[in-house]
Parts: C-alpha cells; sequence; structure tokens
C-alpha cells in the first residue's frame, strides 16, 4: 500500500480537479504546464531556426538591459538552470519563500545547507505586511518574490 505523503500538491491533474469541483475539464485551462490549448496564434519559424544552436547575440542584451533598465541582465534558456546556480553565487544568507510558490528555490538552498523562512503568499497585504516586519528588524538572508507566483497568481 503507498502512503500518502505530506508534500505539497503541485497541479496538472485535470481531471482529479475536475471531479473534486464539478467542473467538465473542457472548460478549465491547465496553467500549470505553462501549456494553453487556446495558444497566442504565432507565425511559423523559418526552418533556418533549427538547423543552428541560438548563440548569444549582443543585440538582445542591449534590449534586455533597455528593456529592465538595468545594466546587469543574464539571458538564460529556462530558470531551471539559474535557480539551481543561486545558491553558490549569492551571499551567505536564509532564503525567505512565499508559503505556497514553486518549490524548487527552497529546495535548492536547503541543498547547500540554508535555512528556510516562508511569508503569506495567498493575501498581499499580509505578505507586504510580514516582508515590512522583517526588513524592519533586519532579519533577511534573501527575499523570493514570485510574480506570478504559481498557484496564487
Amino acid at each position: 500500500m503507498i502512503e500518502k505523503t505530506s508534500l505539497p500538491f503541485h497541479g496538472g491533474n485535470l481531471q482529479q480537479a475536475s471531479e473534486k469541483y464539478g467542473i467538465p475539464q473542457e472548460n478549465w485551462i491547465d496553467l500549470s504546464t505553462g501549456i494553453n490549448p487556446r495558444s497566442y496564434p504565432f507565425t511559423p519559424l523559418e526552418q533556418r531556426y533549427y538547423q543552428q544552436l541560438p548563440y548569444l547575440d549582443s543585440r538582445l542584451i542591449q534590449v534586455a538591459k533597455d528593456y529592465y533598465h538595468s545594466a546587469n541582465v543574464l539571458p538564460v534558456p529556462g530558470s531551471q538552470s539559474v535557480i539551481q546556480l543561486l545558491p553558490d553565487i549569492l551571499p551567505a544568507g536564509d532564503l525567505w519563500v512565499p508559503e505556497v510558490g514553486y518549490q524548487e528555490y527552497a529546495h535548492q538552498w536547503q541543498k547547500h545547507g540554508r535555512a528556510i523562512f516562508t511569508y503569506p503568499s495567498f493575501c498581499v497585504e499580509k505578505s507586504v505586511e510580514k516582508i515590512n516586519l522583517l526588513l524592519n528588524h533586519g532579519q533577511f538572508g534573501h527575499l523570493l518574490i514570485i510574480n506570478p507566483n504559481n498557484p496564487t497568481g
């Protein structure tokens, strides 16, 4: 017999959600995977884009710097590789994370022997109140803000 764990449920099981809430599966948009069945229309890519690796382009970096009003940008092929590096490249310190949200940040910090603390994630006012309290008492190492958060938005 398999026992249930106390790990947080990530989501993405439309059949289970459909049964639980009595809403047919075809009336759901499953954003847990980042795949929307009603996708944004796009023009097919030229074949040449499938025939070479996407090399870093200095024009892309400049556009990103201008857009984000920052001299420091790091274009990456997805966030996972960077999430894994953060505990190594940031100064020592504990991590404050939303109570509910993508758990990979906390997992990586814990792998590196760092403490994890949480702040409320379902109410903006409570989140801001807790973060301000921590800031005023100098109790931060690192603060993770996920925007938009999954699954709280």
